[in-house]
């Protein structure tokens, strides 16, 4: 976790478009998979207020290999040199609608989409660096930081996004010393309409 999420649907747009106005297609819902270009937040510009949006890839690479690092366990993150001085300078938002997880044996694994019971924009941690592509240019890319699952979704995987409250936003980007937001248990995944989150199980 987290492999897949699902960025923007037709409920999300009210809360979000003042920030997201530069992405044409967000009127629908789409899919956004490692190595796709998606919309991040970060912190504005020294002296104004609230988030930027920008757009950036998902994936760090991974030099002398094939394939890119899509997510960062928040347990060891500050110690690891791909990721630590991303956690301190260089954190983001990243908005959705929900994630895609996975269960059951590898030839019929069922697909499940989480996301919250009631219309609003789901905002996972990252955090983003800098790198050259193929071309030579310099691109940014994000990661996003997971967490041990809570008891409301351990059935399903033992990992879980770090989902952060709208409350939370602010501290994510701006706090020097970042808040402690790794332990989510608070954060519930459920079946029913009780809790923070809801989930789903749908058909590839």
């Amino acid at each position: 976790m987290c492999g897949r999420y699902i960025l923007f649907s037709q409920e999300d747009i009210a809360e979000i478009t003042a920030l997201l106005k530069e992405i044409e297609e967000r009127n629908r819902i789409q899919e956004v998979r490692p190595t796709d270009l998606a919309p991040v937040l970060v912190a504005a510009p020294e002296g104004d207020n609230g988030y930027q949006v920008t757009l950036m890839r998902w994936g760090f690479p991974q030099y002398g290999k094939a394939g890119v690092v899509i997510n960062a366990r928040s347990e060891t993150a500050a110690n690891k040199a791909m990721f630590k001085n991303s956690l301190r300078e260089r954190r983001c938002i990243v908005p959705s609608s929900g994630y895609l997880e996975w269960s059951g044996p590898a030839k019929s694994k069922v697909q499940h989409y989480i996301t919250q019971p009631q219309p609003s924009p789901l905002y996972m941690a990252g955090c983003y660096n800098s790198f050259r592509n193929k071309e030579g240019e310099l691109e940014q890319r994000f990661v996003i930081f997971t967490t041990p699952a809570n008891s409301s979704v351990a059935a399903i995987h033992n990992r879980m996004p770090v989902i952060l409250l709208p409350e939370e936003l602010d501290n994510w980007l701006y706090h020097p010393q970042y808040p402690n937001i790794w332990q989510r248990e608070h954060v519930q995944l459920q079946y029913s309409n009780d809790g923070q989150l809801e989930l789903f199980s749908c058909s590839d």
